[in-house]
């Protein structure tokens, strides 16, 4: 095998043993949660869910009153409240 041939083979090994490291420790602590969700995707279903939580709270029941700058905040819990959470029914 020359030089240039095993240098790239060697590489190749270095970058792929911490991706597998990586890999097995990631799917260890899934199989390990009693869910099977991570810590950090628990954190961020929680942020939206909050998000949904808050942004119903600006919807008013009658936009016609409001000015431009309401409505564009109206129209931005409206998108908050749509999105999807996996603990939506």
């Amino acid at each position: 095998m020359d030089p240039v041939t095993a240098i790239g083979l060697v590489s190749g090994i270095l970058t792929f043993v911490p991706f597998g490291t990586k890999l097995v420790k990631g799917t260890i602590k899934i199989r390990e949660a009693l869910d099977g969700t991570l810590d950090e995707n628990r954190t961020r279903q929680e942020v939206a869910q909050e998000m949904k939580r808050l942004s119903a709270r600006l919807l008013p029941p009658d936009d016609t009153k409001l000015v431009a700058e309401e409505k564009s905040l109206c129209l931005l819990a409206k998108e908050c409240s749509s999105i999807p959470t996996t603990a939506d029914p």
